[in-house]
């Protein structure tokens, strides 16, 4: 494991970087003043790194390593960022002394680590500060590993979409959202058209491809604010917030031509692709289950009048509940596109 340093004292931006073999030296003991003082450090670095084991939370992690900074060099700032995560972590305001750092484990990239403070640090506070970032590295690495474990659960591996346990956690998360601000939602609910004959005809991994193909669709029509999943198999849902169904429609539509209009490679030829989108709104009633139903009612009733189309429901409260049949508008007639 090594920290890339450019010398603390040198210009931001200008400053030579040398390389620091932690692993050979994890506890270096400065040249600073013996006794007391080197004990307190000492048992510093220890008390710091126990409690950096505490937790797997990345933000807690980095704010009790920055409280071992200030309990060790007194006020100071600390600024932690991991480009590739697009993460950012800072605490206090950075000075003009600065000491930055370049974070590796077995020449994986865990981040850069800027700490500074008003004063310059001493050549002893430097290694003192080289030894508390010893104690940050395995914790940190552990905290990004775990992150990436909780991003695979969430995400669909064919198509990197959220997947069906994010939908769940997602839905309820902006129908609280919705209630507290009173503010639009709506849900998309889209399947593909005739998928089964896709998969019989052309092959599963062919099948697979037009998955993927619906994916980009659906991400290059929605907007940057929407959330798109992939529910499972063909399925697929959208989360529109502060959408109302007219918005909802419109978008629904939009997402519609633009799959019908792009049809598939396939060897030397192309297979025509279509979707079934059913559309429905928050109501103040609605929990996550039954915004979710009555998207997917509306979806099956664009399948059942022809595919390729979009269907909003316009149901009242508690019908889905009485499993009474759900008043449904179409929006939106188009013959039937071939597979």
């Amino acid at each position: 494991m090594s920290l890339q340093q450019p010398i603390g004292h040198a210009p931001e931006g200008h400053a030579a970087m040398r390389q620091l073999s932690v692993d050979q030296a994890p506890f270096d003991r400065h040249d600073g003043p013996a006794g007391k003082t080197e004990d307190k450090s000492l048992a510093a670095l220890f008390r710091i790194a126990g409690a950096l084991q505490t937790s797997l939370d990345i933000h807690l992690i980095i704010q009790a390593f920055y409280g071992g900074l200030t309990d060790l060099f007194g006020a100071c700032a600390l600024e932690y960022s991991h480009h590739e995560r697009n993460l950012t972590l800072a605490h206090g305001i950075l000075r003009r002394h600065r000491c930055n750092y370049q974070l590796t484990l077995h020449g994986k990239a865990l981040g850069e680590m800027t700490i500074s403070r008003r004063k310059r640090f001493a050549k002893a506070e430097i290694l003192l500060l080289e030894n508390l970032l010893c104690t940050l590295v395995n914790p940190l690495n552990n905290s990004l590993l775990y992150q990436e474990a909780l991003a695979a659960a969430l995400r669909d591996p064919l198509t990197n979409l959220n997947n069906r346990r994010a939908m769940k956690t997602t839905l309820a998360r902006e129908i609280e959202l919705a209630k507290r601000n009173r503010s639009h939602l709506s849900l998309i609910a889209l399947d593909i058209d005739h998928f089964k004959k896709i998969n019989d005809n052309y092959g599963h991994l062919t099948g697979d491809k037009v998955i993927v193909e619906i994916a980009h669709a659906l991400q290059s029509a929605v907007r940057s604010c929407d959330i798109v999943f992939r529910y499972g198999g063909e399925e697929f849902i959208v989360i529109l917030n502060s959408t109302d169904s007219h918005g909802a429609h419109l978008l629904a539509e939009r997402v519609r031509k633009t799959i019908a209009s792009n049809p598939v490679p396939y060897d030397d030829g192309e297979i025509n692709i279509s979707a079934s989108l059913g559309v429905a709104s928050f109501e103040h009633f609605d929990t996550g289950k039954s915004l979710f139903a009555k998207a997917d009612t509306a979806l099956y009733e664009a399948k059942r009048k022809g595919r390729n189309r979009t269907e909003i429901y316009q149901g009242q409260a508690g019908v889905l509940e009485s499993g009474a049949g759900a008043e449904l508008c179409e929006t939106k007639t188009i013959a039937e596109a071939s597979s």
